[in-house]
């Protein structure tokens, strides 16, 4: 990753307050300790905090739990358990923005289409703009994108009625 000065989403005032905002908290889900150390680091320098990483489907879904982050970044392919199912377990109690990286897309644009996704290897601004994209853009959950939801909106509609 190449350092530099891009986008900060702190340096900006919030139009209610006169002081500054605090950092947005991201949960780092990625398996490979370099791609860590390194994401963190350009993270941080960009302005972001920080608040979890994680290398397994089920810590991902606890840290999103413990650290409430405001935004995600997920590798696809774990070693154990998968990236994608993981942001479905979060996504069922709430909305998190969230980028996926892997260095086969194509398996997260099959699972869920027109998901914010980057290509491994990328540079800083390719990571810059996709997080803001995750984060200016708040689609709504469908729920026949989640497993869950789906199952219980079958459920209900199997109910017969009085």
């Amino acid at each position: 990753f190449a350092i530099g000065k891009v986008w900060r989403p702190t340096m900006h005032a919030s139009p209610l307050l006169s002081q500054p905002t605090k950092a947005l908290r991201v949960l780092l889900v990625e398996n490979d300790a370099m791609i860590v150390m390194a994401l963190s680091d350009v993270l941080a320098e960009m302005g972001y905090d920080v608040c979890a990483t994680e290398a397994t489907e089920a810590g991902a879904v606890a840290a999103a739990v413990r650290c409430k982050p405001d935004v995600m970044i997920v590798d696809a392919i774990l070693d154990d358990g998968s990236g994608i199912v993981a942001v479905e377990q979060i996504l069922c109690s709430g909305f998190i923005p969230h980028v996926f990286i892997s260095g086969d897309i194509s398996r997260v644009q099959a699972c869920r289409p027109g998901a914010v996704a980057l290509q491994k290897p990328f540079r800083e601004p390719d990571l810059v703009r996709a997080l803001q994209h995750a984060l200016g853009v708040r689609p709504s959950v469908r729920p026949r994108q989640l497993p869950i939801a789906r199952t219980l909106a079958k459920a209900h509609r199997q109910t017969p009625t009085e």
